[in-house]
């Protein structure tokens, strides 16, 4: 069962959920740090298979924007990445503005991370590669 972290906003338009799964291989964890100009959700720590809810509205102005710092490393390698998890201002977010998707779906992977779209509350089968670890 995922966690879920509430954010607060003054004006509100649109309930989004951005939903991540690491896939990471244990036994070594996944740290994320997930932020948005007004709320700081501070870090979690994410076993292989486990999932994190961000739920929130997005602003009047369309530019609601949340990214997380991930970090992983074992014994011989340190892999990390800045990530934008929800921008309401990328015309190619299929989560953003007023479309119908209330999820955001990301899985961490070894290779990279991936998003999907979706208003169910299962993970969809249909992701996209977005960007590798630096």
């Amino acid at each position: 069962m995922a966690s879920q972290l509430e954010t607060s906003s003054a004006i509100y338009v649109f309930r989004k959920v951005v939903r991540i799964k690491s896939w990471m291989p244990g036994p070594y964890p996944l740290l994320a740090h997930c932020r948005s100009k007004s709320d700081d959700l501070g870090e979690w720590t994410m076993a292989w298979n486990a999932e994190q809810d961000i739920s929130f509205k997005t602003n009047l102005y369309g530019t609601t924007l949340f990214w997380c710092d991930f970090k992983w490393a074992t014994d011989t390698q340190t892999k990390s990445q800045s990530v934008p998890v929800f921008n309401d201002q990328d015309p190619n977010n299929p989560c953003n503005g007023d479309k119908d998707e209330k999820y955001c779906n990301w899985i961490v992977k070894p290779d990279g991370f991936y998003r999907a779209a979706g208003n169910q509350t299962r993970f969809p089968d249909d992701y996209t590669f977005i960007t590798p670890w630096k």
